[in-house]
């Protein structure tokens, strides 16, 4: 799966992009760090979290049963799901103590049946760790590096691109 997210993450850094049919991101809460995505044109039924060299270790992965539009969150070290999105075992959770905090990371949502894609989030796990009480971590544009922003400056814009 993650030389999924690095062709990915290529193609995005090339100008060549699959379709892009959403949006990810990181949001710091009370609990912790948030997964945040959003399918703006279609659904997604899996998310990753790797690095972004060809293959490059999976740290994390969440498979859905049932493919999801809409919005989507979750605690990335301790996801607590509703029976209406149930996640497909092994769900693998984020373990912050087994990356290094300036291990590049790539975030990606895509549609199994390769039904287009999310742009990935790329940045580094102390991006994520320092995060601002209420804030977002978002792509920047076009792969570049990720940047901080409110959610209602995220939730205004993150399907911008696939209109």
């Amino acid at each position: 799966m993650s030389i999924r997210l690095a062709v990915l993450a290529l193609l995005v850094l090339s100008g060549c992009t699959p379709s892009q049919i959403g949006a990810v991101a990181l949001a710091h809460t009370n609990n912790g760090i948030d997964v945040v995505v959003v399918a703006c044109e279609g659904h997604f039924d899996e998310v990753v979290l790797s690095a972004p060299d060809d293959g490059g270790d999976t740290f994390a992965s969440w498979r859905f049963e049932e493919p999801f539009d809409g919005v989507r969150r979750w605690n990335w070290a301790a996801p607590e799901l509703s029976s209406a999105w149930k996640l497909m075992e092994p769900v693998r959770p984020v373990r912050e103590a087994s990356i290094a905090g300036d291990q590049e990371l790539l975030l990606g949502a895509w549609l199994s049946n390769d039904g287009g894609a999310s742009s990935p989030l790329r940045f580094k796990l102390r991006d994520a760790q320092r995060l601002r009480p209420g804030w977002m971590l978002v792509p920047g544009s076009d792969g570049a590096e990720a940047k901080e922003v409110t959610p209602g400056a995220w939730a205004r814009r993150a399907c911008e691109k696939q209109k």
